[in-house]
């Protein structure tokens, strides 16, 4: 609402599992505008160019909206070659921000989704979930070397839900990283 109030015209987008699963009821919300349902790389930037161009947004997969009085709700959005995506632009974080004892610490993504249904998790909680998928090995370490070039690295940060799920990968993962 805050945002609203200052820049009326500004358009709000959430994501995450929340959004995902709930989305009809994250637009109760009036501050928001959209919700992205799933993986928002394509979705977002589909989103954007629609917005910029003027073209219908029931297009644009993996997001929600409100319609007048109703709600348009599209199929979550997933990649389905986690390996074409490119390398985080990582020149673009302020890694000063993030360290631990003057060393810097890094993100990493080397899995997405769960090939489980357990109903108390958000990431497998609903139909709406993300298939598994996890990166080549080689990718993970040439992205860990890319930033280790330019930073003193102390402490990587796997965002995963499922970093050890496949021991064999995880263990070569490591022995390499090692």
């Amino acid at each position: 609402q805050t945002i609203k109030k200052f820049h009326p015209h500004c358009k709000i987008v959430l994501g995450g599992h929340h959004p995902t699963i709930f989305p009809e009821k994250v637009l109760t919300y009036p501050g928001v505008d959209f919700a992205v349902r799933g993986e928002g790389e394509t979705s977002m930037a589909l989103l954007c160019k629609a917005l910029k161009n003027g073209s219908d947004l029931e297009q644009v997969p993996g997001i929600a909206f409100k319609k007048g009085h109703d709600v348009h709700i599209s199929n979550p959005s997933w990649i389905t070659d986690f390996n074409s995506l490119p390398l985080p632009a990582t020149d673009l974080v302020n890694h000063h921000f993030y360290q631990r004892k003057n060393r810097h610490s890094i993100m990493v993504v080397a899995s997405r989704g769960c090939p489980m249904q357990c109903s108390y998790c958000s990431v497998s909680a609903s139909s709406a979930s993300a298939p598994f998928r996890q990166r080549k090995k080689e990718d993970v370490i040439k992205e860990i070397q890319a930033q280790a070039k330019n930073h003193d690295i102390g402490f990587i940060d796997f965002e995963d839900e499922n970093l050890c799920l496949n021991k064999q990968w995880f263990l070569s993962l490591f022995s390499d990283i090692k």
